[in-house]
C-alpha cells in the first residue's frame, strides 16, 4: 500500500453520459471556482482538481495549486488561518457540509474575502474528499460594511426584524431614544414594548405586512428602559425576497405633547364660546376669533338690528353670502317663520331695551332656498356706559335633526310598546338581577296562566319560574359573561302546576337608568315531543333496507340513507350529497326520466315503476322506484333493488329459449305417443267390438301399454278434465310414494301440497283452453329437496274436438339446472380473476421494468467503465442498484400484503399505544427523507391512547404521507392533523399537490388503479388498496376529497377501542 502522501485519488471527470465539452461548459457557468480537496489520515492534503476560475480569485494557475496545496494556505490571512483549520477539521470528522468565509492576500497585494462550500465524503481507508465551490465575496462584504456604517449614523431607530417582529439588528439610536442597550433590545418582545392602547393598531399593520403589503406606517407609544413612554412614528418596509421587515422609528414625543396642548387649548376655547361676553373691547376682540373658529353660526346686529356681521357658518346654514345680507334686517330677508314672528319681535324688543340682555330662543327659520329649519338662538346685547345699545351678537345652532331624532325616539317607543303587547311570542321585562316583573304581554299570560296583575311586581322566584337551581346559575353566568342568553333550554312550572320545557332568550336593556332584562320564553314542550318522534322516524329510515333519498329542485341529493348509497356502490352517503341524480343513470335512462317520468310526476305528484341505474363499478342496477313531488319543487325517492329478480327472469328466458328445441323434440315424441295411444285406443275399441268375449287379448294389450309406460325414464300420466288420475307409470308412483290403486281417481290437491297442486292444476287448465300441447317447468318439493321437471302436456280430444282428458310427460331436469347455475357462477368468478390478473400483469411489468433497467444500466456501466472510475462514482452506481433492489422488494411486499389481505390471512392484533408519539416519530422519520416538502403535524392533545395494530397503522400512515410527498409540488406543504372525537380517532392528511380527477375517485381502492394525471410519477397502484384493507381490519373508514391542481385531503376514521 502506497503512503498516504503518495496515494493517488481519481480527479473529477465528466459523467459517463456527458462529453468533455459539455462538462467544461457546465463548469464555466458556475459562478465560482470548483475544486476537489483530499485529506489523508496523517493530516496532509492536496487538490486533485481546481477550476480555471482560480486565476481570477487567487491570481495563480490551477496547475500551481494542484502541485502544491500549501500555496492556498500561504495566501490565507493570518488572523483567519486558525478558524479555517478548525472548520475543515470539524467537517472532516463529522462529515457535515462545510461552509466558511475568510480573507486572502493575493500575490498582487489585494485583500479579498472568499466563501467556500463543500460536501465531504469519507472513503474506506479513512481518506476524506471534499467536492466544492469557492466564491469571491469581496464586493458583497464591502456593501455589508458600508451598510453597517450607515446603520450607525442616523438619530432615528433603524432596525431589521422577521415577519413576527422579532428584531435581529438595531442601531445605537435605540439607546439614545428608549434607553435600552442593543443586546438588551434584541431579546425583548416588540409587543411587550407597546402601550396596551396601541397594540391593536400594530397588530393590524403586522397582519397587512404578513399578507403581502410592502409598507406599513403607524404612530404608537413605546415603553422606555426607565418605565416611561415615548411617542414613536414607525415606518416598516417588507422585503419579500428576504422575508424581513426594515423599520425606521422617529421620536415624535415633543410633537405629540404640542398636539395635546393644542387640543386642550381648543377645548378650553370651545367652553369659553358659550360663556357670557365680558367687557366690550375684550368681547369685540374675541368675537372675530369666535366667528372664525366657532362651529355655530355667528350673526352680529347693529343698534337698528341690521346685519353687521355674517360668519361662514351662517352662510353655510342659511345659504346667503355675507355680501347679500350685510345692512339688511330680518324682516327684509324674510328669515323668520310667519308663526314665530310675533315671539321673535318681542324677544328682540327685550334685547333693545335692556330688560333681558341675554336670552335663548327656539324658532323656525327660512333659508335662501325657502326650506324650513329649526334653530336655537343664543342672543347677547352689548350696551355702552350710558346704557345705549351698541350691538347684538347671535349664536345660531341648527337643531332640526335633534328635534327629528326626539320625535323618532318617541315614535319608536310607541312602536316598541305596540310590538311588545301585540307580539305572538311570550315577552316579559324584569329587573336585573332580582327578577321583578315590570311588564308582560298577552302571549306570556296565555302561556303561563298568570294574569298581568298577578305577574307585575312579583319576582321569578315567587312565580316558581326556575325549577332547577343549576339552570338558573348557568343562566346568570352566561348573562354576565356575554350580556345575553340565546335559546337556553330550561324547565319551568306554570300556574296550573304543569312542568313545561321552555326556550329562554334574554337581553340586557336599560329602562329609566335601571338594568332590566327583555325575556322571550317559548313553550317548546310539544316541539320537543315532535322532535323525538322525528328522530325515531329518521332512525327507521336510516335502518331501512330500501334506499330513501331527498333531492332539491335542481335534482341534487340533500339527504340519503345508507341503503340508498350502497345500492349504487358507495360506502358513505356523504359521497353523493350535492351530486345530481343524472350521474347515477346513463344517457338513455336520463332521457326517459326527462321525457316520461318527470312530466308524469309533475302532473300527478307521484310516480312508481321500474328504472335502470348505474352502479359505481359501471354495471346496471334494476330498481323498483317510487317518486313523490314536494311542495318546494324537490322530491322524495324510494328505491328497491330488483336486479336479482331481473337476473332470474333473464336466466329463465334464456333457459326457455334453450329448451325451445327440446320442446319441439318432445312435441314430436308426444305427437307420436299420442298417435300411438289414439291408434291403440281405436284398436282396443275395435277389439272390444270384434272380440267382446276375448278378455285375454284386452289384458295383453293393456299390459303392453303399461310396460311401455313403466319402463319410460320420464313420468307419464293421464287425467280427466276434473284432474282425477286415470293412468300413470311407475316413475310417478315412486315420486308420490303411493301405489297405482291409491292414486287412481285422486286429484292434485289430494296428492300434493296446496301451492304445488294449484300450479299443476293451473297448467292443466292452460292446455285444455289452448287445445294443443304446451311445455312447462314445474318445481316439486321432494324428500331430498326441490326438483325441477320439464313437463310436456297435451289434450285428448273426442271426435267433436272437445278435450276429455289431459296427458303429460315430465322429465326431471334438476341436475341440469344446478349445473347451469354453477357454470354461470364459475364464469363470473373467472371473469373477475382475469381482470385482476390483467391489471396485475400490466402494472407490475411496468414497475419491475424501471428498477430492472436501472440495475442493468448501472451493472453494464460498472462492467465496461468501472476500472476507470473513482471509488465515489462506483459507490454512486452501487447505491442506484441497492435503491432499485429495495424498490423491487417493497413492490413484492405490497403485492404479498394485498394477496394476504384478499384471502384473509392478515390479522389485526391491537395493543394500547400513544398515537400522538407514534405519529410524531413517523413524521420525523419521513421528514429526513424529503427536503422539498415540509410535513406539519398538529394535535391539540399531548397524549392520546388507542388500541391499534401498530404494523397496520404504520402501513396506513406511511402510504398516505408518501403519496402526499410524491404527488405534491416542490416546496409544497403537507398538513397532518390528529384529533379524537366521540371515541373515534380522526387522522387527516392534506397536501397541495396535483389532485385526483373526479373520474378516478370511485376506483382509488381497486388494486393497481392509478389516476390518469400521474404522468411519469412512479407508483404501482397498490398503496390505497392496502390502506383500505388495513382500515377495514380496524373497523374504520377512509374518505378522500380532491381537486385537480389544488390538492387532496385523506381522512381516516378509526375507533379508539378494538374490543368488539
Amino acid at each position: 500500500m502506497t503512503p498516504p502522501s503518495k496515494r493517488v485519488v481519481e480527479p473529477v471527470e465528466p459523467l459517463a453520459f456527458m462529453s468533455d465539452e459539455h462538462f467544461r461548459r457546465m463548469v464555466s457557468n458556475i459562478p465560482g471556482m470548483i475544486y476537489q480537496y483530499v485529506r489523508y489520515p496523517d493530516g496532509s492534503g492536496r487538490f486533485p482538481f481546481v477550476g480555471y476560475k482560480c486565476l481570477a480569485i487567487y491570481e495563480v494557475a490551477p496547475e500551481v495549486i494542484q502541485n502544491d496545496a500549501q500555496v492556498l494556505w500561504n495566501m490565507t490571512y493570518g488572523e483567519d488561518q486558525s478558524a479555517l483549520a478548525i472548520s475543515i477539521q470539524h467537517s472532516g470528522e463529522s462529515l457535515q457540509p462545510w461552509n466558511m468565509q475568510w480573507r486572502i492576500l493575493t500575490p498582487s497585494g489585494h485583500l479579498k474575502w472568499v466563501e467556500g462550500m463543500a460536501k465531504p465524503t469519507r472513503l474506506e481507508d479513512g481518506v476524506v474528499v471534499w467536492d466544492g465551490v469557492l466564491l469571491d465575496i469581496t464586493d458583497r462584504k464591502k456593501l455589508e460594511e458600508e451598510r453597517d456604517r450607515f446603520f450607525q449614523l442616523p438619530l432615528d431607530i433603524l432596525g431589521i426584524a422577521d415577519l413576527n417582529w422579532q428584531f435581529r439588528q438595531v442601531n445605537p439610536a435605540v439607546t439614545l431614544i428608549l434607553g435600552y442597550g442593543i443586546e438588551e433590545f434584541l431579546v425583548l418582545s416588540f409587543m411587550d414594548l407597546i402601550h396596551p392602547d396601541d397594540r391593536q393598531d400594530v397588530l393590524f399593520q403586522m397582519q397587512r405586512l404578513a399578507k403581502g403589503a410592502t409598507i406599513g406606517v403607524f404612530e404608537i407609544r413605546c415603553c422606555c428602559q426607565d418605565g416611561s413612554y415615548k411617542w414613536l412614528s414607525w415606518r416598516a418596509v417588507r422585503v419579500l425576497e428576504e422575508q424581513l421587515v426594515y423599520t425606521v422609528a422617529r421620536d415624535i414625543t415633543s410633537r405629540k405633547l404640542a398636539e395635546e396642548a393644542l387640543q386642550r387649548s381648543h377645548d378650553e376655547l370651545e367652553q369659553r364660546v358659550q360663556e357670557r361676553t365680558i367687557a366690550l373691547q375684550k368681547a369685540y376682540r374675541e368675537l372675530a376669533c369666535l366667528i372664525d373658529n366657532s362651529p355655530l353660526a355667528v350673526i352680529e346686529w347693529d343698534r337698528d338690528l341690521r346685519i353687521r356681521g355674517w360668519s361662514a357658518q351662517a352662510e353655510q346654514l342659511f345659504g346667503w353670502t355675507a355680501e347679500e345680507v350685510i345692512g339688511l334686517d330680518a324682516d327684509h330677508l324674510q328669515l323668520i317663520y310667519e308663526a314665530d314672528r310675533a315671539d321673535v319681535q318681542l324677544a328682540m324688543s327685550s334685547l333693545r331695551d335692556g330688560s333681558q340682555p341675554q336670552g335663548t330662543y327656539c324658532n323656525c327659520n327660512y333659508t335662501k332656498n325657502q326650506s324650513i329649519i329649526y334653530c336655537e338662538w343664543y342672543n347677547s346685547a352689548l350696551f355702552d356706559e350710558s346704557g345705549n345699545l351698541i350691538s347684538v351678537l347671535s349664536l345660531v345652532l341648527d337643531v332640526t335633526q335633534r328635534r327629528q331624532a326626539e320625535a323618532d325616539l318617541q315614535a319608536s317607543q310607541q312602536r316598541f310598546a305596540t310590538a311588545f303587547h301585540c307580539s305572538p311570542v311570550p315577552l316579559s321585562i324584569t329587573t336585573f338581577p332580582d327578577g321583578t316583573h315590570l311588564d308582560v304581554n298577552a302571549s306570556w299570560t296565555e302561556s303561563t296562566g298568570y294574569s298581568r296583575v298577578e305577574a307585575i311586581g312579583r319576582t321569578s322566584a315567587q312565580l316558581q319560574f326556575w325549577l332547577s337551581e343549576a339552570e338558573k346559575t348557568q343562566f346568570l353566568e352566561t348573562l354576565r359573561e356575554q350580556g345575553a342568553v340565546r335559546e337556553m333550554l330550561m324547565h319551568s312550572k306554570v300556574k296550573d302546576g304543569q312542568v313545561r320545557k321552555m326556550s329562554l332568550s334574554s337581553h340586557l336593556i336599560e329602562l329609566d337608568s335601571q338594568s332590566c332584562l327583555l325575556n322571550v320564553a317559548i313553550d317548546i314542550t310539544a316541539s320537543k315531543q315532535t322532535e323525538e318522534l322525528l328522530k325515531r322516524q329518521l332512525t327507521a329510515i336510516e335502518t331501512s333496507i330500501d334506499g330513501v333519498a331527498i333531492l332539491d329542485q335542481s335534482g341534487r341529493y340533500t339527504y340519503l340513507n345508507q341503503a340508498h348509497a350502497q345500492l349504487f356502490g358507495y360506502h358513505n352517503p356523504e359521497d353523493l350529497i350535492g351530486k345530481s341524480w343524472r350521474e347515477l343513470y346513463d344517457t338513455s335512462e336520463g332521457t326517459r326520466f326527462e321525457q316520461e317520468i318527470l312530466p308524469t310526476l309533475s302532473q300527478q305528484g307521484y310516480w312508481r315503476g321500474e328504472v335502470i341505474g348505474k352502479h359505481q363499478s359501471g354495471r346496471p342496477i334494476f330498481q323498483e322506484m317510487a317518486l313523490t313531488r314536494l311542495e318546494d319543487g324537490g322530491l322524495i325517492c324510494i328505491c328497491h333493488n330488483i336486479s336479482e329478480r331481473k337476473r332470474f327472469e333473464a336466466e329463465l328466458l334464456r333457459s326457455r329459449d334453450e329448451l325451445e328445441t327440446r320442446i319441439q323434440e318432445r312435441t314430436e315424441e308426444l305427437e307420436n305417443a299420442n298417435a300411438y295411444l289414439q291408434s291403440e285406443i281405436i284398436r282396443r275399441k275395435k277389439l272390444t267390438e270384434e272380440l267382446a268375449s276375448s278378455e285375454e287379448a284386452q289384458r295383453q294389450s293393456e299390459a303392453r301399454l303399461q310396460a311401455i309406460l313403466d319402463n319410460a325414464q320420464t313420468m307419464i300420466y293421464l287425467k280427466d278434465t276434473q284432474g282425477r288420475h286415470l293412468l300413470m307409470n311407475r316413475r310417478l308412483q315412486a315420486l308420490l310414494g303411493r301405489s297405482q290403486a291409491d292414486i287412481i281417481g285422486k286429484t292434485y290437491h289430494e296428492l300434493f301440497p296446496e301451492s304445488t297442486a294449484d300450479l299443476l292444476w293451473h297448467n292443466d287448465q292452460k292446455v285444455l283452453a289452448a287445445r294443443t300441447s304446451l311445455e312447462f317447468e314445474e318445481t316439486i318439493q321432494q324428500s331430498d329437496g326441490i326438483h325441477t321437471y320439464l313437463s310436456v302436456k297435451f289434450p285428448l280430444l273426442n271426435a267433436a274436438g272437445i278435450p276429455y282428458a289431459v296427458g303429460g310427460i315430465s322429465t326431471d331436469i334438476t341436475v341440469r339446472k344446478q349445473i347451469e347455475a354453477k357454470t354461470l357462477q364459475a364464469l363470473e368468478q373467472e371473469k373477475e380473476l382475469n381482470e385482476l390478473k390483467s391489471r396485475f400483469i400490466t402494472n407490475t411489468s411496468h414497475e419491475f421494468r424501471t428498477p430492472l433497467t436501472t440495475i442493468l444500466g448501472s451493472a453494464e456501466l460498472l462492467e465496461h467503465s468501472g476500472e476507470r472510475w473513482s471509488e465515489t462514482k462506483k459507490q454512486k452506481h452501487y447505491q442506484r442498484i441497492r435503491s432499485a433492489v429495495q424498490h423491487l422488494t417493497q413492490l413484492l411486499d405490497d403485492v404479498l400484503t394485498l394477496s394476504k389481505a384478499e384471502v384473509g390471512k392478515i390479522s389485526c392484533t391491537p395493543k394500547l399505544i400513544d398515537i400522538v408519539a407514534f405519529c410524531r416519530n413517523l413524521v420525523e422519520d419521513l421528514q429526513t427523507s424529503t427536503t422539498e416538502q415540509n410535513i406539519l403535524f398538529t394535535c391539540s392533545e399531548p397524549v392520546i391512547s388507542a388500541e391499534l395494530d401498530e404494523k397496520l397503522l404504520r402501513q396506513i400512515l406511511e402510504n398516505l404521507l408518501s403519496n402526499a410527498i410524491k404527488y405534491s409540488y416542490a416546496e409544497g406543504s403537507i398538513t397532518f392533523s390528529l384529533h379524537c372525537l366521540d371515541n373515534q380517532l380522526i387522522l387527516e392528511i392534506q397536501d397541495q399537490g396535483i389532485g385526483i380527477p373526479e373520474a378516478d375517485l370511485p376506483h382509488l381502492f381497486h388494486p393497481f388503479h392509478r389516476g390518469e394525471n400521474v404522468g411519469t410519477i412512479a407508483g404501482n397502484g397498490l398503496g390505497l388498496a392496502i390502506i383500505k384493507r388495513a382500515v377495514d381490519l380496524h373497523h374504520g373508514s377512509i374518505t378522500i376529497d380532491s381537486q385537480v391542481g389544488i390538492g387532496t385531503t385523506c381522512t381516516v376514521y378509526l375507533p379508539v377501542s378494538q374490543s368488539r
